[in-house]
């Protein structure tokens, strides 16, 4: 059976990147608290996202990888990677959206090294360790 995946540029808005939105930082609250704190999957074309989690808990489905991390974390999701989100209510945090290739760019002149870092690889900074925990079915 085959499932589609939405595509959106901020989640829950269709309209066209601008020079004006490929830079977005917002409360973790800001769209989650409306959808009851679960964000139904969905992909970013050319945008990727990073989750500041200051305090609660978020069970992530990334691709086909489910993830549960507890605050303080930080999770880099890179464009094109489908992912849904099931925050715990009490959570809190940033939300950081970019365009991937402009931002790779500015690594590549700024930090060359951090260029082979910046691929489509997920990471997931938890606390005091360093990966997130593979969880079974979670809050999806």
């Amino acid at each position: 059976m085959a499932t589609t995946i939405t595509v959106y540029t901020l989640y829950g808005e269709q309209t066209a990147l601008s020079w004006e939105n490929f830079f977005n930082v917002e409360q973790i609250s800001f769209r989650s608290r409306a959808l009851n704190w679960k964000v139904s999957p969905h992909v970013h074309e050319t945008l990727l996202q990073l989750l500041f989690i200051e305090r609660g808990s978020v069970d992530l489905l990334l691709n086909y990888s489910h993830f549960t991390s507890q605050a303080p974390c930080l999770i880099l999701v890179p464009a094109q990677t489908v992912h849904c989100l099931a925050y715990t209510p009490d959570s809190g945090g940033l939300t950081v959206t970019v365009s991937q290739k402009p931002l790779e760019s500015v690594i590549k002149l700024l930090a060359p090294p951090c260029d082979k870092a910046a691929g489509n690889t997920l990471y997931v900074f938890s606390g005091s360790d360093a990966g997130g925990t593979l969880g079974g079915a979670g809050g999806f």
